[in-house]
């Protein structure tokens, strides 16, 4: 809401939100669960969900979520925590990142029957840009943008995959700003 608020009052009337990989989460809840005037349209770039990464150790992964519930529960909730993840993590931001179901599990496309329920409410514009090899999808990208396409309520709606690109789309920055902008004149 700041970040519309600043960009209004700077004499933007038209915002395209873009999210990339957790943005994209954000951007995707954002979009699902507030209505603002100014927002034209929504781009998801890198939309991975962080519970499903490539080589997680899945029975090692329930220990640890047991573990920082306990540290919730306990009142340690916020406290700053190494080794958990390859960037310093609170209890309650793991969970948040790879309990099932939880707010930010807004990419759900490994369950048996996903669900993308947040994604399924988006109603503005929406272009979705996937990263062809993306290091940290658990299954081909084919499969995961057949999800998106199916679970899509947008009426202005569009995505692809980027070929060969990783998930920053390093070396493929100019294709993906060429696909955005292309997209964005749709609107």
């Amino acid at each position: 809401k700041a970040g519309i608020k600043f960009l209004v009052n700077q004499g933007f009337t038209e915002i395209i939100l873009i999210g990339h990989s957790t943005g994209a989460n954000k951007v995707c809840y954002y979009s699902a669960t507030q209505k603002n005037d100014h927002v034209a349209g929504i781009v998801l770039a890198g939309p991975m969900s962080d519970r499903l990464e490539i080589g997680l150790d899945i029975k090692k992964r329930k220990k640890v979520l047991t573990h920082m519930h306990r540290l919730v529960n306990q009142g340690k909730g916020d406290a700053l925590l190494l080794d958990y993840h390859y960037f310093p993590i609170t209890p309650r931001r793991f969970l948040s990142l790879f309990e099932p179901g939880s707010t930010e599990d807004t990419f759900d496309y490994g369950d048996k029957k996903p669900k993308l329920m947040y994604f399924s409410k988006i109603r503005l514009p929406l272009f979705v840009v996937f990263a062809g090899n993306d290091e940290y999808a658990d299954r081909p990208m084919q499969e995961i943008q057949n999800i998106f396409d199916k679970n899509v309520t947008s009426k202005h709606y569009k995505s692809i995959i980027v070929p060969g690109a990783l998930h920053k789309f390093n070396g493929k920055e100019k294709r993906f700003v060429q696909d955005v902008v292309t997209w964005i004149k749709t609107l």
